[in-house]
């Protein structure tokens, strides 16, 4: 999996800067596969063609055409792919934390009440004025390599102020300055136990190398990641069973190869197969 770091590895995509701000128009063609990607800044992104499916701490999305994503500074696992013959292409816009801290407190924008703290990344639709202020960032981007920082943070609070308030209200969230809402490696690992994530990829939302995640977890929690992993995927199996699932539904969405490995791993912890556990239910 390509390990990649943001802003830096889009260099070379037409893009307009200034200062610690810059407006990035990216095109590629697509390129299966995951790519891990350190974000070195914060990140609004505004689909103009394809899909991006995005994995960010605990939380899983798929932004699509017409879609814009405020992805936070950190590790995030990301796929980008085109829906047709034209390439996948998005307006990337780069800035750090201290810019939309100091808008969101200048506006007096109060953090959103329902929204999960555990999620790190606000998804928007691109409403007609948006519309209309990308086009005129393209036409920046296309004649201008660089314009002055006075002129970059007034296009950056015009993007600010052009987000329906409910969303940067879940923005504020997302920056409180008094709380870090960092999930906990367990809880990490909860979020992801379905979504078909390799441990190591684990270990890298976590912001952690594999090593360090796997003793950090072990000291924390008793028992090793991989351990734990297995007997809730098997606790999640034995609820669906109960409920009258097949063991032929449920091996894959599991992480399993087959049929068998399932039911070998599933009377290993529960000294009976699937079927036995099945009949055994019914009878209780």
């Amino acid at each position: 999996m390509q390990h990649v770091h943001i802003p830096q590895s889009v260099k070379n995509q037409p893009q307009t800067t200034c200062g610690d701000i810059s407006f990035v128009r990216y095109k590629e063609s697509s390129t299966p596969g995951k790519h891990r990607v350190v974000f070195n800044c914060n990140a609004i992104s505004f689909i103009i063609n394809g899909v991006k499916d995005i994995y960010k701490s605990a939380q899983h999305d798929i932004i699509n055409t017409g879609d814009a994503v405020l992805i936070t500074e950190g590790h995030s696992i990301i796929a980008e792919h085109s829906v047709n013959t034209s390439q996948y292409q998005s307006i990337l816009i780069f800035f750090p934390t201290e810019y939309i801290v100091s808008f969101l407190n200048k506006m007096n924008i109060k953090p959103a009440d329902a929204f999960d703290a555990d999620n790190k990344l606000v998804k928007f639709k691109q409403s007609p004025y948006l519309a209309g202020y990308l086009q005129n960032l393209m036409h920046i981007i296309q004649h201008q390599p660089t314009i002055p920082q006075a002129l970059g943070i007034h296009k950056l609070e015009e993007l600010f102020l052009s987000i329906p308030p409910n969303h940067l209200s879940e923005m504020a969230v997302l920056f409180k300055p008094l709380m870090n809402d960092e999930l906990s490696l367990k809880k990490l690992i909860e979020k992801n136990l379905v979504n078909n994530l390799t441990l190591d990829e684990i270990a890298f939302l976590a912001n952690k190398s594999l090593s360090s995640f796997k003793r950090d977890f072990e000291k924390t929690y008793g028992v090793s990641p991989g351990k734990y992993i297995r007997q809730r995927k098997l606790e999640i199996a034995s609820a669906e069973l109960s409920q009258g699932k097949r063991a032929s539904e449920l091996y894959i969405a599991l992480g399993y190869e087959s049929v068998s490995n399932f039911t070998s791993a599933f009377k290993k912890q529960y000294g009976l197969t699937p079927k036995q556990y099945q009949l055994q239910q019914k009878s209780a």
